[in-house]
């Protein structure tokens, strides 16, 4: 996966793939013009799913000038969201802004933290939106990506939609900078800003990620008593949840093929005749094979990291990067970070899998140049993770409140 590809899959939250059509470089700004081709994810009480393939021409924008915070402009018009099912059906509203109503008729805002998308959408920027309707705007920190909704642009208009795309970045550009100048505002999206988000999203979506976190954020005061506790330590549920993964259903699913196998093959077996019965050595075999893989791998997976969150020992490094994986668990894409330390084998690199939460976490430690504290397993110097991202709050209540 190319830079451009990353940066775009993070943006849309999605695999991107992305063909290049035109890179330009002015001062410290990137641009980079192409057209990309993924496939949303989709999440409902029932389950996840897969919507239809999106093809659209997007103009990423790249500057370490830049510090946005995350949010996604949906235009409600042309080819873009339907607000009918975004209103009425997922029950999302968006951010409101009731001086502007126009803005409102042709936009949907979601982001946070709120208090900075307030500041970056002022009335002007609202203003020049609703007199330009039909764009979709995604950013978060550096990047930003402008784009009209399910739009392929020919080579024809390439020139003027890209001149199009640097109004936009200009508008908000400038909206970012007197953001600057409001430091009291923070740009970090925290535990209690992802509870909020019923707000935005309605019930459906915003419950199922208030969900989530009741599941698995841990409590500040929980993550430090743990680490400051002899080993072998205790970790707390939400803690597991977190560093093992959600996984432990792949044994109960190993355990059903293996017995479903088991008593199929041995009633063909024993039903069958001549040569239509030794096809029932394919489930006897096969099937308990693919179970008893699949539960020992899942089993061994969750030994390793719960001996390393009881006996793992703490030791202090950095985080060098952030890679995002083509592996997806429960819906909840994995990314790789590359951890740098120095410990009794001297100064090493070592890499842990982390969800989208914890890799959101890890960019930012990057950029801030962050010590971080990082377990290591005694057994296995490679199994390592950094206790510094896992998805904390500082308040009890945070989550329950909203």
């Amino acid at each position: 996966m190319s830079a451009a590809e990353q940066q775009l899959s993070d943006l849309f939250e999605a695999d991107v793939d992305a063909e290049i059509l035109d890179e330009q470089t002015q001062g410290d700004l990137q641009l980079t013009v192409c057209n990309i081709n993924y496939r949303p994810y989709q999440s409902n009480d029932s389950g996840t799913g897969r919507s239809p393939r999106v093809q659209q021409t997007v103009v990423l924008m790249r500057a370490d000038a830049f510090d946005f915070p995350q949010f996604r402009l949906a235009g409600t018009s042309g080819r873009g969201p339907s607000r009918f099912i975004m209103t009425k059906l997922l029950g999302a509203t968006g951010l409101r802004f009731p001086d502007v109503p126009e803005f409102g008729k042709h936009y949907m805002l979601f982001g946070m933290p709120e208090a900075a998308l307030r500041v970056i959408f002022s009335p002007s920027v609202r203003q020049y939106f609703a007199a330009h309707p039909g764009w979709s705007v995604r950013g978060n920190q550096q990047q930003l990506a402008i784009y009209r909704e399910r739009h392929l642009i020919g080579d024809a208009e390439l020139d003027d939609f890209v001149a199009d795309t640097t109004q936009i970045l200009t508008q908000l550009s400038r909206a970012e900078q007197e953001l600057d100048e409001r430091p009291e505002v923070n740009r970090r999206a925290g535990v209690n800003d992802l509870a909020n988000m019923r707000s935005q999203y309605g019930s459906l979506v915003g419950g199922a990620i208030e969900r989530q976190l009741q599941k698995f954020v841990v409590e500040r005061k929980d993550l430090e008593s743990f680490l400051a506790s002899p080993m072998p330590r205790v970790p707390p549920l939400k803690l597991k949840r977190q560093v093992l993964g959600d996984n432990f259903p792949l044994v109960i699913v190993g355990i059903v093929f293996m017995f479903v196998g088991l008593i199929s093959g041995v009633l063909w077996l024993a039903a069958g005749d001549g040569k239509v019965r030794l096809l029932g050595f394919v489930p006897l075999l096969l099937f308990p094979l693919i179970g008893l893989t699949m539960t020992t791998l899942t089993l061994r997976y969750r030994k390793r990291r719960m001996r390393l969150l009881r006996e793992g020992r703490l030791v202090t490094g950095q985080v060098r990067d952030v890679q995002r994986t083509n592996t997806t668990v429960n819906n909840r894409v994995l990314h790789k970070v590359t951890l740098g330390l120095n410990d009794r084998t001297g100064e090493r690199t070592a890499q842990c899998t982390v969800d989208g939460m914890a890799a959101k976490k890890a960019k930012e430690l990057i950029n801030n140049e962050t010590p971080v504290r990082i377990l290591v397993d005694p057994q296995d110097e490679r199994n390592v993770y950094c206790v510094d991202l896992v998805v904390v709050s500082e308040d009890k209540n945070a989550i329950t409140k909203s």
